[in-house]
């Protein structure tokens, strides 16, 4: 630890690196850490929105640096200890750090929003609020964490994304999330963007109605993409089955003849079609 009256000769005529160096420093006294915060140098303040030791109500003023380098470091920083923070509400340390992690998750600089949208992607105690606003925001790298992963956002929520995406990619990141409800599937099926649709096929939780499954294999005849997550789909329909062996090119009714989940008939019907395949036949 640099003792104190290296400190403040450090604070009141030190060079650059050596204010960098003290910003830095783990054991630096708090006040020290306080008075570096304003740095002209950016160096410094990142060093400072680094260090774990910057007490915590240097969050606010360091979330809005002009320097996108010292606001990286906060994020970087509080985006560590984000799965570890209590409730806002509850804490009020916690509650800086909350504030500043909104402010960043705003951030004009996509890297900096992503960062803290991919460290509260998947935490119960993040603020809703917060979560909400990663979920709408038109940057795909930065919503799509929360919209694929946030255990905070209800079907409400999600239906309400699907109805209005503040961009295209909103409905694919949605339709990648785990255990989808038949009303969310239903809502993407309607939106009718192919690489949503695709992406919800390949999600084997996601709850899809049969007569849903079924419109979209007839569909599936022209949109080839959707051809193998439909033929490696769990629990495939035997009638969807049977209408994608008519169409699927070979080596996908290979891998549908393949399923041990289909009626014996079934796979038998789907053997039968390989070998006709194999031998130059028609398709039916």
């Amino acid at each position: 630890m640099t003792g104190r009256g290296e400190v403040a000769r450090i604070l009141g005529e030190g060079p650059a690196a050596a204010r960098r160096s003290l910003a830095a420093d783990a054991a630096a006294p708090p006040e020290a850490l306080y008075y570096l915060m304003g740095d002209a140098d950016a160096g410094v303040r990142a060093a400072v929105a680094a260090n774990p030791a910057t007490p915590a109500q240097s969050f606010a003023v360091l979330a809005t640096d002009a320097e996108a380098t010292v606001r990286g470091a906060l994020a970087r920083r509080l985006a560590a200890i984000a799965p570890g923070l209590a409730a806002p509400q509850t804490d009020r340390l916690a509650h800086m750090a909350w504030t500043a992690l909104a402010r960043l998750a705003a951030d004009a600089v996509e890297e900096i929003a992503a960062t803290i949208a991919e460290a509260v992607k998947d935490i119960p105690a993040a603020p809703r609020d917060l979560v909400l606003a990663l979920a709408h925001d038109p940057r795909a790298a930065v919503a799509a964490p929360v919209l694929r992963l946030s255990p905070l956002l209800t079907e409400e929520d999600l239906l309400g994304l699907v109805a209005a995406p503040p961009v295209a990619a909103t409905l694919t990141a949605i339709a990648r999330r785990p255990a989808i409800s038949e009303a969310v599937a239903e809502a993407l099926v309607h939106t009718g963007d192919e690489i949503a649709i695709g992406a919800l096929l390949g999600n084997g939780t996601a709850a899809i109605r049969e007569s849903t499954i079924d419109a979209l294999v007839v569909q599936a005849a022209e949109r080839t993409a959707w051809q193998e997550p439909l033929v490696r789909r769990p629990a495939l329909p035997p009638r969807a089955a049977m209408a994608l062996a008519g169409f699927v090119a070979e080596e996908l009714l290979a891998t549908l003849a393949a399923r041990t989940d289909l009626p014996r008939e079934l796979q038998a019907h789907l053997r039968a079609c390989v070998a006709r395949r194999l031998a130059g036949e028609a398709r039916p």
